[in-house]
């Protein structure tokens, strides 16, 4: 599980959805990439 963002606009889109205070160009690719981090993550728990 992931404990926390850096980023505010990052954690928004994590937690809700939100794309805002993320960059159009990286919405894109944060929903490509994410869901994989978190499984990379999950799985070195």
């Amino acid at each position: 599980m992931i404990r926390s963002f850096r980023h505010k606009g990052l954690a928004k889109y994590y937690e809700t959805g939100s794309k805002a205070g993320v960059a159009p160009e990286q919405v894109k690719l944060l929903r490509l990439y994410l869901p994989l981090w978190i499984t990379h993550v999950n799985r070195e728990i």
